[in-house]
């Protein structure tokens, strides 16, 4: 607040509980030398009735939390410029800042729409040209919806024509793109790097990230510059981040950790170019990167626009009911990973979990579902093995870089070890390949049978012999040779006897032949020979 009010002319709206909270924020502002009349203050507290929280303790708040990017209103412009206000559902625990946005869209006179999405404010970035970025965090959170369903709603809600999904970071704690990503220009993104000593799981990640930006273009057919920026030590399990900062007018906020300056000068050199014609302001933000996010989190900025009421605003969503979409699809309690989190169904609601740092979803070996899971494979053998939940999902368990990770069987699969890498694995059934009892002789003269070939399966298939020396196959058996019959291979012959050797067999066979015309003849004479 002080760097803005200090540096740029634009109306700050600060949102605060009662007179008492107003009273404090001022003293602060003071504080810093500023002038308290400089801000407008909104109290929410005023601005309709709000849920007294009494369940474990008495919590008389109009708000609940300060994530103003994620509880705070989404501001859109029609075609005109004139602006209006999305509202997704926020967390179900926290109904009072998820009522702010629509409050506020009621005390300024906008057109507020709910969409039938669960979205948070830190986890959706747009180039204001159709090309939007968000994370797969928001894809799990609205399961049973499809990929395409929750691309229909940005598009029709937000104007997204064209949707990038990013991997979240592996152990951070809200799955928030705002935490490691920043959209400059419709070409320019800035994604951030990890040092592969010091997060090697991340480092990766972000490696992905990089990839799927270098591979896609934005709405306009456009391909992307990524540049890369130093992201901060995590290694006290508080994460660090240059990227969650704003623009607001010429002015670039960046926040900075005193805990950490390492990186802090090539990170700001790095923003400082790619945001050409800014002046970039660190901000301490030690402070508050220990509760999850730094001034992007917040903070929502607004455009300036026609203030006024696109239309008037529909009514209630689903007849009020909380979500359109219900139930939880394919998902049951035992769950299932998705990029890296942990998602099941209970209560008849898809619930997502973001693993922690030293956790990975996988299978939880005491109980037999999917789950965030300490490192240790206890005695699960190295070839893995299969496992049956309570509720018959079949899974192939393998210990991997010390955890207990799984893959469950649809369909048809069935779980067992594979020919291939004898590592258990799910797969369709063999099919046998011949019947019980079936055998017969090869060309080389060995025999086969049919039975288990001892691969890991049980289907049947043909079993090949070898017959012994002095044995050959006849009938699916190996037999000895007769003594009195040359083998059925070559002659026999000594060498340069061949011509010697020909004569009386060609003889026998011409007399043979003879023999049957002759035959032949006298039947068809009427002769008995």
């Amino acid at each position: 607040t002080h760097e803005l009010l200090g540096r740029t002319s634009v109306t700050i709206y600060i949102l605060h509980h009662g007179a008492s909270e107003r009273s404090a924020i001022e003293s602060s502002i003071v504080a810093f030398g500023d002038d308290p009349a400089d801000a407008s203050f909104i109290d929410v507290a005023t601005l309709g009735p709000y849920y007294v929280w009494t369940s474990e303790w008495p919590y008389d708040r109009s708000l609940e939390s300060f994530w103003t990017v994620d509880f705070g209103p989404y501001f859109v412009l029609d075609g005109t410029g004139t602006l209006g206000i999305m509202d997704p559902r926020y967390y179900p625990w926290r109904v009072n800042d998820d009522a702010v946005p629509t409050k506020l869209a009621t005390l300024e006179g906008l057109t507020v729409w709910r969409p039938d999405l669960d979205w948070e404010g830190g986890n959706l970035f747009s180039d204001g040209q159709g090309t939007c970025f968000t994370t797969q965090v928001h894809m799990a959170e609205n399961l049973p919806q499809t990929q395409e369903q929750v691309e229909t709603q940005l598009f029709d809600y937000f104007g997204c024509e064209k949707v990038i999904w990013l991997h979240v970071l592996h152990g951070e704690g809200t799955g928030h793109a705002d935490m490691f990503f920043k959209p400059v220009t419709p070409t320019l993104v800035l994604l951030g790097e990890y040092d592969a000593g010091a997060d090697p799981i991340n480092a990766v990640r972000l490696e992905w990230n990089a990839d799927i930006l270098a591979d896609s273009t934005n709405a306009a057919g456009q391909p992307f510059e990524v540049r890369r920026f130093p992201m901060p030590s995590n290694d006290d399990d508080i994460w660090r981040s240059y990227s969650n900062g704003i623009v607001v007018n010429d002015l670039l906020l960046v926040p900075t950790y005193a805990q950490d300056r390492s990186q802090e000068a090539e990170a700001l050199a790095i923003f400082g170019e790619a945001f050409p014609g800014h002046t970039v302001v660190p901000i301490d933000s030690d402070g508050i990167i220990e509760w999850g996010g730094a001034i992007h989190c917040v903070t929502r900025t607004r455009p300036a626009a026609d203030h006024a009421a696109i239309a008037p605003s529909p009514g209630a969503l689903c007849e009020g009911a909380f979500r359109c979409t219900t139930g939880c699809g394919d998902y049951d309690f035992t769950g299932d990973c998705w990029d890296g989190l942990s998602v099941y169904c209970e209560g008849n609601e898809v619930i997502v979990e973001l693993c922690y740092y030293n956790e990975r979803c996988g299978w939880d070996l005491t109980d037999d579902f999917m789950y965030c899971v300490r490192r240790g494979c206890g005695s699960l053998p190295t070839e893995g093995e299969c496992r049956t939940s309570d509720e018959g999902v079949v899974a192939a368990v393998l210990c991997v870089d010390g955890y207990p990770l799984a893959t469950r069987c649809a369909g048809d699969e069935v779980c067992e070890v594979q020919q291939d890498t004898g590592r258990v694995g799910c797969g369709l059934p063999c099919q046998d390949e011949c019947a019980g009892g079936e055998g017969g002789c090869e060309d080389e003269g060995h025999r086969w049978s049919c039975g288990e070939a001892g691969d890991g399966d049980s289907c049947l298939e043909p079993v090949t012999v070898a017959c012994e020396e002095g044995t050959r196959c006849e009938d699916a058996s190996c037999v000895a040779i007769p003594e009195d019959k040359p083998p059925k291979k070559g002659c026999g012959c000594e060498a340069g006897a061949g011509g010697q050797a020909l004569l009386p067999l060609v003889v026998v066979l011409l007399l043979g032949a003879m023999r049957r015309r002759r035959m032949a003849r006298a039947q068809k004479a009427g002769l008995t020979p």
